[in-house]
């Protein structure tokens, strides 16, 4: 079973996609249990090129969700509720093999602008061509917009994890945040940014290599280049009127994934990145830093991650590790994210999982502050054999701010939310 990604991003969840496309097994990645992206080639369509096939699949999801935020400490405030009926995802896959060893990755987003979770991205999301076992020797190259390889962005339903897009609150998926972020970072009226995480280099122009042996090993490397909304949030806005600059050559990063199998049912995931920016290295382009006298802007960051992924029958437990330094381009912000994770399949169409993640920033100012986010998410899914599905979730998050020791903010969410969706 195939599984990708259903990012509102314009770019193919390029990470995960390659290692299901060269080889390491069913569902590695992506939401868990949310089934068949393409038709099997049995069933693909044929197209005029001789020994060529086209595949095509899809996806819809409509939320409903309810979430309660009571902000305490310092800067306690009103209690938020707030109820959503939202328009999840639209989305048409394609996939053409030309060749055994060669294939073409689209996706497009059929959502309407006004619901999507990037409003200005275009139709066209994904694009990509994989080419592996060249030759027979297990190497293999990639190139188009996709998400840089790094992590394994495993996460349960509607609640996404922390790992999931690295700069932002939400995604196509769901939230990533239960509570809002803090906006101390942000002059007024500027609008709340999350802190930024290692998670995803998504929508991101890239080229790499590949290779995989004995089914054991699968190694990827690749460039890339940001898309713009990945710092242009933190970055002062031109003063003219029009669309803001893409990412320039002075932005860039490069990412490297280890995939390991060294036993049956176990895959083992390492991998590293390092990225480069001048704009968001010079403190007096970011505004996001206002707020922040004793920060220093860095030009290029590091993390690494370590995860885990178990399956045997009816049972899946997944959790990953992430550790960076002067993340955000900024000196001294080091990022700690951790994740564990479960789900047991029962009664042949019924799903039960759990999530639990970690999320600690700290940020350079005097005597030292730290961000904490705590919060743990539980959902039942039922699929039928029509392709439709049903989920009913709850999570809770709890976030804690603290100064030189001196508890400066807090806040707790509750959420419940139900999706329904079809897949084609």
């Amino acid at each position: 079973m195939l599984e990708m990604p259903a990012g509102k991003s314009r770019v193919l969840a390029m990470g995960m996609a390659l290692t299901l496309y060269l080889a390491a097994g069913p569902g590695t990645g992506g939401d868990l249990g949310a089934g068949p992206v393409f038709a099997t080639p049995a069933d693909s369509l044929v197209s005029n090129r001789q020994n060529a096939s086209v595949t095509l699949g899809g996806e819809f999801r409509m939320d409903y969700s309810y979430h309660a935020m009571r902000p305490g400490g310092a800067d306690a405030g009103a209690r938020v509720n707030r109820a959503d009926l939202e328009l999840r995802n639209l989305n048409l896959r394609l996939r053409a093999d030309v060749h055994p060893h060669v294939a073409a990755l689209f996706k497009l987003d059929l959502t309407h602008q006004k619901e999507r979770a990037f409003p200005e991205n275009e139709i066209l999301e994904e694009a990509l061509l994989v080419m592996h076992s060249l030759a027979g020797t297990g190497l293999g190259v990639f190139a188009g917009k996709g998400r840089a390889p790094y992590g394994q962005d495993i996460t349960l339903g509607i609640i996404q994890s922390y790992h999931h897009i690295a700069n932002h609150v939400e995604t196509s998926e769901g939230r990533v945040f239960i509570v809002d972020p803090p906006g101390r970072d942000v002059p007024a009226p500027g609008p709340p940014l999350p802190p930024m995480r290692p998670g995803q280099f998504d929508r991101a122009f890239l080229a790499g290599v590949s290779y995989e042996r004995d089914d054991r090993w699968r190694i990827e490397a690749a460039a890339f280049q940001p898309d713009r909304q990945e710092y242009l949030p933190r970055l002062e806005k031109r003063a003219v009127p029009g669309p803001q600059p893409r990412a320039n050559g002075s932005d860039i990063g490069f990412a490297g994934r280890v995939w390991w199998s060294p036993v049956e049912h176990l895959v083992i995931e390492a991998s590293a990145m390092a990225a480069h920016s001048t704009a968001m290295g010079t403190k007096d382009r970011r505004r996001d830093l206002r707020n922040l006298p004793d920060a220093a802007a860095r030009k290029n960051a590091y993390a690494l991650s370590l995860g885990f992924d178990w399956r045997r029958g009816p049972w899946r437990v997944f959790g990953e590790f992430q550790y960076a330094w002067d993340w955000g381009f900024v000196k001294d912000r080091d990022v700690v994210t951790g994740q564990l994770g479960a789900s047991r399949e029962f009664l042949g169409a019924w799903r039960l999982g759990a999530m639990a993640e970690l999320l600690r920033v700290s940020a350079p100012m005097a005597g030292g502050a730290e961000d904490t986010y705590f919060k743990v998410v539980l959902n039942v899914r039922h699929s039928f054999p029509s392709g439709m599905f049903i989920m009913i979730e709850y999570g809770h998050e709890a976030m804690r701010q603290a100064v030189g020791g001196i508890l400066r903010e807090k806040r707790r969410g509750n959420f419940v939310g139900a999706r329904m969706g079809f897949l084609f």
